[in-house]
């Protein structure tokens, strides 16, 4: 399939035109995504202003909202483990590395050793490692990565995807 260039503009690295970046690039969204710890503790630092009060009522809504943050903050670290914020493809030396949530650095991968599939998110499998990347990426994955099928699975939601997927592809041709 190919793509014309100007719908993939968007994804192109400002510094590089042969690396296409995709997730997100704001500093501070990175950062909360990264840290759900960290921004809990900040939520409930805040949250302290109101109970310096001493007040009994301010003081049960203090526990109950700090546990409410640090909860979703372990939900979130449980559930987004395998989670790329960003994925960048190099087209020259054919690597692409993965930005995983929660892990420092980012890891790096020759495109042929790496395997696209759909089962019930959109993924890269790579050695032991599995990314998970955000679904409205996976046409143009498959626009610029030349060789590399999606497989999809056989669930229902792998199925209304594929066919989701042809469509997105269609639009992109078109």
């Amino acid at each position: 399939m190919v793509v014309p260039i100007k719908k993939l503009k968007r994804f192109q690295s400002e510094n590089n035109p042969n690396v296409f970046v995709f997730g997100e690039k704001s500093v501070l969204a990175n950062w909360v995504l990264n840290h759900p710890f960290w921004t809990a503790s900040i939520l409930v630092f805040f949250a302290i202003v109101p109970t310096v009060s001493c007040s009994d009522r301010f003081l049960k809504v203090f526990i109950v909202f700090s546990t409410y943050n640090y909860a979703i903050a372990l939900a979130a670290r449980l559930l987004c483990r395998n989670l790329c914020y960003k994925v960048e493809y190099d087209l020259s030396s054919r690597v692409i590395k993965f930005y995983r949530c929660f892990n420092s650095g980012a890891i790096e991968a020759p495109i042929e050793n790496v395997v696209f599939l759909f089962d019930r998110h959109f993924a890269a499998i790579y050695s032991v490692y599995r990314f998970t990347i955000f679904n409205e990426y996976m046409p143009y994955f498959a626009a610029i990565i030349p060789g590399n099928e999606i497989k999809f699975s056989d669930g229902i939601y792998a199925r209304y995807m594929k066919w989701r997927f042809k469509s997105m592809k269609k639009s992109l041709e078109g």
